[in-house]
C-alpha cells in the first residue's frame, strides 16, 4: 500500500519535471521517448526493489512473471504512449490537460477487467467496490466541472467575439 500511494505521488511529479525540464531546454520528445524517459528514471528504484525481492523471497513464479510482463505492455507502454500522445495533443488547454490525467486512473478499471477476463480473478471484495466507487465518483465530478468550465469558456469566446464585432462594425460605418 505504501509503494503504491508513493508511487501515485511520485509519477505525477516525475513526469511533471521532466516536462518542465525538457520545456526550459525547448527539447521536444515525442510520446514514445518521454515514455522511455519516464521507465529509464525509474529504473534504478525498480532494479532496488527487484532486488529486495529477490533477497526476501527469490526468484518470483512464471504466474508473476506473466502477470508483470502483460502489466508492462498493457499498461506501462501502450497506456503510457497514449497517455503521453494525448498530452502532447492538449498540452495548451488546461481544463483538456486535467481530463487526460484524471482518466489515467481509468487504467484501474481496465486492469481489473482484464485480470477478470483474462486470469479468472474474481470482482473485488467490499472495499475494493467502494474504491472503484470513489473513482468512478471523483471522475463524474471532474466531468460535470470540465463541461462548465467549457460552456463558461465557450460563452466567454462568443461575448468577446460580439465585442470585437460589433467594434469592427462601428469603425467601417464611421
Amino acid at each position: 500500500f505504501a509503494l503504491a500511494l508513493t508511487a501515485a505521488f511520485l509519477w505525477p511529479l516525475g513526469n511533471r519535471k521532466l516536462l518542465l525540464e525538457l520545456e526550459n531546454k525547448n527539447i521536444n520528445l515525442n510520446a514514445m521517448q518521454r515514455v522511455l524517459g519516464m521507465s529509464l528514471g525509474s529504473l534504478p528504484v525498480l532494479l532496488v526493489l527487484g532486488a529486495y525481492g529477490f533477497y526476501t523471497s527469490g526468484l518470483p513464479s512464471n504466474g508473476q512473471l506473466f502477470g508483470s510482463l502483460t502489466t508492462a505492455l498493457g499498461s506501462g507502454i501502450v497506456g503510457g504512449v497514449l497517455f503521453y500522445k494525448a498530452f502532447q495533443m492538449v498540452k495548451h488547454n488546461p481544463v483538456a490537460l486535467a481530463a487526460v490525467e484524471a482518466t489515467q486512473v481509468v487504467s484501474i478499471l481496465f486492469t481489473l477487467l482484464g485480470e477478470m477476463l483474462f486470469k479468472g480473478a474474481h470482482w473485488p471484495g467490499f472495499y475494493g467496490s467502494i474504491g472503484l466507487m470513489i473513482i468512478l465518483l471523483g471522475l463524474s465530478c471532474h466531468f460535470v466541472v470540465s463541461i462548465r468550465h467549457s460552456r463558461k469558456l465557450e460563452k466567454l469566446v462568443r461575448e468577446q467575439f460580439s465585442l470585437s464585432g460589433s467594434n469592427e462594425l462601428n469603425q467601417t460605418t464611421a
